[in-house]
């Protein structure tokens, strides 16, 4: 019979996750920050419908970092 040998090397991977949740909270409040700026601009320009997108992609922004944190 020919016997199992040891593997040379053996590697885990683990996910890295640089940001804590008081981070990704910070994060959001940033890019919210930025997004508000960024449409009331566009709404003094005029356009409102850029707007809307804008502050839409806040909560989905959140969402998603969120739902990595939790993985």
């Amino acid at each position: 019979m020919h016997q199992a040998q040891a593997p040379l090397f053996q590697a885990s991977i683990s996910p890295h996750r640089s940001l804590t949740a008081r981070g990704v909270s910070v994060l959001i409040a940033l890019f919210a920050v930025c997004s508000l700026a960024m449409s009331a601009g566009f709404l003094l320009a005029g356009a409102w419908p850029v707007m809307l997108f804008s502050l839409a992609e806040i909560p989905l922004v959140s969402f998603v970092l969120f739902l990595n944190m939790r993985r």
